[in-house]
């Protein structure tokens, strides 16, 4: 398991809330299914009664099943603290929901309705018995402001992969023809040396429908690198424009292009830090005017 989200997390968003059971399930259109077909099994979140606002966790599965895909651009999760990701025969994630999260809410039904924390796209490759299961050190912290663990249910699924005809299909389709959100790379330098560090660029952005995939980067006379962020440039001197792709799950992509220069944080340009300097020179170069008086006073004193 990863490292468990603190309650100093939580009470940053602290707010009244109901004590009840939340259920965390596996969710799809079927069970069944044949050898080389696919299917999409979703971790729902039932908050029941409670308002939640941290959730980590880990789902894993049975060896006839491959991961062909982790969906989460329409996650509930907000702010993910460990973005979903294949570990093993294991998905592990965590994450929080700023404000508190009930259930989905909307004008064409009543109440809450549960909501969907991620998806797993599976291969069946062998015949047999196949399962999926809400591993049960998962946890899901209550949004009390000392981050309460929730009393939780889990319900886990199971697959029967057959040789005869099954009713998933072959291919992905992910009906997703929208890019990646705009977003805006910021280069910093890094702060363990304010003035010889060397330069990072930082990046992040969301895709609500298939997830982000991945982002490359491309510095002037390089060609495109599969990055992340903080990624490191090779042009340390920062004077040739750097460009950021992100690419989504269906194959969208987000260009960004950050001008030389221009990207860096406000504290760390060359004219701030140029800036900054004279400052410091001209304080020193004050202080030490008037020790030199004092110290002329005091000589014609005598």
């Amino acid at each position: 398991m990863i490292p468990k989200i603190t309650s100093i997390i939580i009470f940053l968003f602290a707010a009244p809330f109901f004590v009840g059971a939340a259920e965390l399930y596996l969710d799809a259109d079927h069970s069944s299914m044949r050898v080389g077909d696919i299917i999409e099994v979703s971790l729902m979140l039932d908050a029941e009664e409670d308002v939640v606002n941290a959730l980590e966790g880990s789902v894993s599965f049975s060896q006839n099943l491959i991961v062909r895909q982790i969906r989460y651009g329409n996650s509930l999760i907000q702010l993910w603290m460990q973005k979903p990701i294949q570990k093993g025969d294991s998905i592990v994630y965590a994450g929080i929901v700023p404000g508190g999260y009930s259930g989905e809410i909307s004008s064409h039904w009543k109440g809450n309705r549960p909501g969907k924390i991620l998806s797993i796209v599976f291969e069946a490759t062998k015949i047999g018995d196949g399962w999926v299961q809400v591993n049960r050190d998962s946890i899901v912290l209550l949004h009390d402001g000392i981050g309460t663990e929730a009393s939780l249910i889990v319900r886990d699924m199971n697959i029967e992969v057959t040789e005869g005809e099954g009713i998933g299909q072959k291919e992905v389709d992910w009906g997703d023809k929208v890019p990646p959100e705009s977003f805006t790379p910021i280069v910093i330098r890094k702060p363990d040396n304010f003035l010889t560090g060397k330069y990072y660029i930082v990046f992040d952005t969301q895709d609500k429908n298939s997830g982000v995939h991945h982002y490359e980067v491309k510095e002037r006379g390089t060609d495109y690198i599969v990055a992340e962020s903080p990624y490191l440039l090779k042009n340390q001197r920062f004077d040739q424009d750097v460009t950021v792709v992100a690419f989504d799950n269906a194959g969208n992509v987000r260009i960004e292009i950050v001008p030389a220069h221009l990207g860096l944080a406000w504290y760390d340009t060359i004219l701030t830090r140029g800036i900054l300097l004279s400052i410091v020179f001209s304080i020193l170069l004050i202080i030490s005017v008037r020790m030199y008086k004092k110290r002329g006073c005091g000589h014609s004193k005598t």
